[in-house]
């Protein structure tokens, strides 16, 4: 059995008597990624049980990040199983589905071996989870897939999980340094060399930029390896590379020979999407792509010359070897996630070879550096120089010479915008409609009981005064002659003291008598009663009871719910944004899915004064009523309604709703 942690911890509790206020107040606090990386590479050392391991990485970093809740998964046969879990308790209670929603991440997780988030909107329970992303990333013993990670983070509207995704693999990859020591040797090696690959990694964040951030890392990384030089691009337009750092050259010149060279082997191991490694030897080139590296830093094999498979092309690597003069060049992709955001270039000379283990090393540290690097180069992407640039273009395109096609686009645009403001069309609200039944009869159980048999089965047409169930009435004829008995007795006694003039006695006799016919009047009438009918004509909506025979039942118990079928209320949740505009009186139509090819007209007689919350959504209950003439609709059917209110301007139709968000989101 897995051991299951669920502690409540104090940075997230709250003195509020309200449950919902405790456990949705904070949100995720700003992170010292370089103090966090020397606490978990502390932890690595110090601690020699894994499971303990990760459930101690798990608490430091929900109490640094300010998660709402963590959890680690273990990867088993039939899916994924909790290991250890760290939320509030009182969060637990109010959200009972959260477990499940982040077991379906870490499956999803452990099955790709990348990072993933999702949204937690569909899990929202007493607590308000609109803003809140769960984010998992694999964690891996050796090479094999061990289970996953997860924290639930509460994050402003807009905001990206990236940072948090790659400070969540960090601590991932800091369980696979303490693996690779606790197996010792060669593992022990590779474990030493990721420790020091992360702490640059940690000690990079502080860079200004992402260009300065991979600067600092390539340097890092050649004089950790005593290669000969260390680049790192990113990815642009056309699986093309872009050389944005080169170790031991704070400045080069992009369009020189060394740029061109390292641009061009980087599109080539970006075109194929795998590795490429080139040397002098022919033995070197033959072991060119043997493996492909994975988001969380799993190496894949792919299969090589030696199988039958596809060797990488490496052209654009050999002639690097040309003109840097070096003996053996290496480039691996870089991925955060699911897409490929840049490469990094090693490049050995014969005095310094690579060995067995700095090419291990590279193949794991791929899937660190890519999730960090991708968040820093978002960061530096600001939107007002994007939206500049754009403007200054199309108006250059505009104002000058010539520029035909951008000239008949904008007047295309102009009449494409009179349409839009002064073609007026005809406005419909609605959403989903259901139909209910109008009223509704409940028939109840008026004695205690034990039922004998059911007649009936929901959807059947019942006629007034039609049988519907039985209870049984032994014990009730019984309890009749018995009570019988008791008054008789009871009678003749009455009269015999009477007679002998004992009145006191007599008195008492007549008391008994009296309550011996009361007996027998409660007992004639549950007699007379256990034969359930239904009051109505009708449907029977609910009493499913057929297979229920010997069931007690009790008094007030509701058997069966009966509706008319002349006819039906039709209740139409109409989104909160637009219930304003509908009023009674209004025209509309539905159709239903049992009858999609048929639109049924209806008047709106009233809207609910309060909003119902329906599918997750704000909803005003727009109802009318809708006869049932030919007897073909049933309670219970849901279809779509729209309600007329009125001509619109076409462009108003197509963008009030963007207009109305951005308004809510700006408050103005």
């Amino acid at each position: 059995m897995p051991f299951v942690l669920v502690a409540r911890y104090a940075f997230m509790a709250s003195t509020s008597s309200s449950s919902e206020q405790s456990v949705a107040q904070s949100g995720p606090a700003p992170i010292d990624l370089a103090g966090l990386q020397n606490t978990l590479l502390g932890l690595t050392q110090t601690e020699h049980d894994s499971s303990s391991l990760l459930q101690k990485l798990l608490g430091v970093l929900v109490q640094l990040t300010g998660a709402r809740a963590g959890a680690n998964f273990r990867q088993q046969e039939s899916g994924v199983e909790l290991l250890h879990g760290l939320w509030p308790e009182q969060l637990g209670s109010a959200l009972p589905d959260l477990p499940g929603a982040l077991g379906q991440l870490a499956g999803e997780v452990t099955a790709s071996g990348r990072a993933g988030s999702r949204s937690l909107k569909d899990v929202g329970g007493q607590v308000p989870t609109d803003r809140w992303v769960a984010i998992a990333a694999p964690v891996l013993w050796q090479d094999r897939m061990f289970g996953a990670m997860c924290l639930v983070l509460d994050l402003p509207a807009q905001a990206r999980p990236d940072a948090y995704l790659a400070v969540l693999q960090a601590v991932a990859a800091c369980f696979q340094i303490h693996v690779h020591r606790r197996l010792g040797g060669a593992h022990q090696l590779l474990s030493q060399q990721m420790s020091v690959v992360l702490d640059a990694v940690g000690r990079s964040v502080v860079s200004r930029n992402a260009t300065e951030m991979a600067y600092f890392l390539a340097n890092e990384i050649q004089q950790h390896l005593h290669c000969h030089q260390v680049a790192i691009g990113w990815r642009s337009r056309k699986d093309q590379a872009k050389v944005v750092a080169i170790s031991g050259q704070p400045r080069f010149n992009k369009r020189g020979d060394l740029a061109r060279a390292i641009r061009d082997a980087m599109s080539e191991s970006l075109r194929q999407e795998r590795s490429v490694v080139a040397g002098r030897g022919a033995d070197d080139s033959a072991s060119a792509g043997d493996d492909r590296t994975g988001d969380a830093g799993r190496t894949e094999p792919v299969a090589s010359d030696e199988d039958g498979g596809p060797r990488p092309i490496d052209l654009a690597h050999r002639d690097l070897l040309e003109v840097c003069q070096t003996d053996r060049a290496m480039t691996y992709p870089l991925r955060s996630g699911e897409e490929v955001i840049g490469a990094w270039t090693f490049q050995w000379r014969e005095d310094h070879p690579p060995t067995q283990a700095d090419e291990r090393l590279i193949a794991v540290a791929t899937g660190q550096i890519g999730p960090v690097i991708d968040w820093a180069r978002r960061a530096d992407q600001g939107v007002l120089r994007r939206g500049a640039r754009t403007l200054a273009d199309v108006s250059s395109r505009l104002i000058g010479p010539g520029h035909l096609v951008a000239k008949a686009l904008t007047f295309g645009v102009a009449a494409f915008l009179a349409v839009m403001i002064f073609v007026r069309v005809p406005f419909r609200v609605g959403g989903d409609c259901v139909l209910q039944p109008t009223p509704r009869r409940y028939i109840t159980a008026r004695f205690d009981g034990v039922l004998r048999e059911a007649h009936v089965r929901p959807g059947k047409v019942v006629t007034a005064g039609e049988l519907l169930a039985e209870l049984e009435d032994y014990e009730i004829r019984d309890e009749l002659a018995q009570a019988k008995a008791d008054w008789h007795q009871a009678t003749k006694e009455a009269e015999s003291l009477g007679a002998k003039d004992q009145r006191a006695k007599a008195q008492l006799a007549r008391i008994q008598a009296e309550r011996a016919q009361a007996q027998i009047d409660l007992l004639q009438f549950k007699l007379d009663h256990v034969k359930i009918r239904a009051p109505i004509d009708g449907v029977v909506l609910i009493g499913d009871l057929e297979r229920a025979r010997g069931m007690p039942v009790q008094r007030g118990q509701v058997l069966f719910e009966l509706a008319p079928l002349d006819r039906m209320t039709l209740e139409v949740a109409v989104p909160d944004a637009d219930a304003a505009r509908v009023l009674p009186g209004q025209q509309g139509e539905f159709a239903l899915e049992a009858q999609p090819e048929k639109a049924i007209e209806f008047e709106v007689e009233r809207v609910r004064p309060q909003a119902e919350i329906r599918e997750e959504k704000n909803t005003f209950v727009v109802e009318a009523d809708v006869a049932n003439t030919d007897g073909q609709l049933r309670p219970g059917m849901e279809g779509t309604g729209k309600i007329g209110v009125g001509r619109k301007p076409l462009g108003w139709v197509l963008t009030h709703r963007i207009v109305d968000w951005v308004r809510m989101t700006l408050w103005w």
